[in-house]
């Protein structure tokens, strides 16, 4: 009798976890003026953000493709219908804002990618869950974080903070004598490269993985696990720290 109850549950227990099938998606895209605004926000749960570098007088470009599912592709249409993009300007931050309605989407794996320009003075700070990020051309200050996904970029700037847990991180400083970065991953390798003229302090850690310096690091202390050195002239308090668990930490 319990062997049956069993059975007679599985085709029930299947269809309960079996995913929608039916997927709608639609492309979004506008522009916003920015002529007052000095940084933007980002976010997204499921989906990639990728930024790239315009002149100062461009306005800000979103591109946005949203996806959802349904258990039909009528279910699915209409779930689309529900989902949209909404902008905020908060003093000097433009704010990109998904609206849906959670609870009743949960399930329906609604996801935006974004694909964005702005202008290369822009402070960015942007956020998704599951998705990469990848950024090119930008000068302010860079905040990226992913939890399941690689982050790429190349930046101009002395202020940058990276992270995700499952992801491999390259990022690329270019221009700026003083570079600041704090990079973080927990599974995933991470290679930096920073530029000849550069002056900053190097630390890099790795539970599982190889660390490489720079050949022009100078005070060099190399462990199995741990490494510090520097790169150009003492003082100042540009550092590059790299952290990761599961992974290599390459530094050129």
């Amino acid at each position: 009798m319990k062997k049956s109850l069993l059975l007679s549950l599985l085709p029930l227990s299947a269809a309960a976890c079996s995913l929608p099938a039916f997927v709608a998606s639609k492309t979004v895209e506008f522009e916003i003026p920015a002529a007052y605004a000095k940084q933007l926000h980002c976010e997204t749960h499921n989906g990639d953000i990728t930024v790239t570098a315009a002149t100062a007088d461009e306005p800000i470009t979103v591109r946005a493709t949203i996806k959802v599912r349904g258990h039909s592709q009528a279910e699915a249409d209409d779930n689309l219908h529900k989902m949209s993009i909404v902008h905020h300007v908060d003093v000097e931050t433009v704010r990109l804002v998904r609206q849906y309605p959670t609870r009743e989407l949960s399930g329906f794996s609604p996801s935006y990618d974004f694909t964005l320009s702005v202008p290369a003075s822009f402070g960015l700070e942007l956020h998704t869950h599951n998705g990469d990020v990848a950024t090119s051309g930008t000068r302010g200050a860079l905040t990226a974080h992913s939890h399941n996904g690689d982050i790429v970029t190349q930046v101009a700037s002395d202020a940058v903070r990276l992270d995700t847990h499952n992801g491999d991180i390259r990022l690329a400083i270019v221009d700026e004598p003083q570079p600041a970065a704090s990079v973080e991953t927990h599974n995933g390798n991470v290679e930096i490269v920073v530029p000849e003229s550069a002056s900053c302090a190097l630390e890099a850690h790795t539970h599982n993985g190889s660390i490489r310096l720079p050949e022009r690091t100078v005070d060099a202390d190399m462990r199995r696990r741990d490494a510090r050195g520097r790169i150009g002239a003492p003082g100042g308090e540009a550092r590059v720290y790299v952290k990761t668990h599961n992974g290599n930490v390459t530094i050129r």
